[in-house]
């Protein structure tokens, strides 16, 4: 199926919800193609369709498989924002040669479930600059250890961690990388329209939880050491009164 391809004049698409499929060659070669929409209910964009355009920004719906060379031969391409996948049977949703010979990406977003998949794209890791990972899966140590493979990266956000996995990213992440922690709701509020699984709602709805009683206990303590140095100081000046009595009397 080549649909559009050789549509040289062609800049801008926007596809329609309820498209379910993009066929192999649909959109390669359209020189001019600049900047796409594509649908929340698009599955699967069959091998080479946007080839050699020169599209500076993609952003692939949740669960849409991306088959070889999708984004292939665009050196125009440099941000990349990419789904979360209901992975089974080991399916990542994503070929690894979905964006071969984009060399310029710097920019990559991503869920921490496709983390394993992200590393082994065929892309230049060395051009990498940012990378923003939004949390909603444990994350393995040698995962986040891969990360020093992106030479070049300057800064890595993180979006919706939990307290250990902080701590397991601030102890791997090298000191020249600037690490950026936001809980999920402050990023949802930028309109960034990635789709919350159940399992991450569950998650982030936990770690809000989590959040409001360690903040509880930290009101609590601090009440309770205000008392205590309330109570010292008392019993300072009763023993100061009581000895200028003593002294003056």
């Amino acid at each position: 199926m080549e649909g559009f391809s050789w549509c040289r004049n062609l800049k801008k698409i926007t596809l329609s919800k309820g498209l379910t499929t993009i066929g192999f060659l649909a959109f390669k070669n359209c020189s001019s193609l600049k900047e796409i929409t594509l649908p929340s209910t698009l599955e699967g964009i069959g091998s080479n369709a946007f080839a050699n355009t020169i599209l500076e920004k993609v952003k692939v719906p949740k669960n849409c498989h991306l088959y070889d060379y999708v984004f292939g031969y665009n050196d125009n391409l440099k941000k990349i924002i990419l789904p979360n996948f209901e992975i089974e049977s080991g399916e990542s949703g994503i070929d690894k040669g979905a964006f071969r010979y984009c060399d310029r990406i710097s920019d990559i977003t991503f869920y921490s479930r496709t983390l394993p998949t992200i590393h082994n794209l065929e892309i230049k890791k060395y051009m990498i600059t940012n990378i923003t990972i939004i949390v909603n899966s444990e994350i393995n140590n040698s995962d986040i250890k891969r990360l020093k493979e992106y030479k070049n990266l300057k800064t890595l956000t993180v979006i919706g961690a939990n307290n250990k996995q902080k701590m397991m990213i601030g102890l791997f992440i090298p000191l020249k990388i600037k690490l950026i922690l936001e809980n999920m709701d402050d990023y949802l509020s930028k309109d960034i329209s990635f789709d919350l699984t159940d399992s991450a709602k569950e998650e982030q709805d936990s770690n809000l939880s989590e959040l409001s009683r360690l903040k509880k206990e930290q009101d609590e303590i601090i009440k309770k050491l205000l008392n205590n140095i309330s109570d010292k100081i008392k019993n300072k000046l009763n023993l100061l009164l009581k000895y200028n009595k003593l002294l003056y009397s």
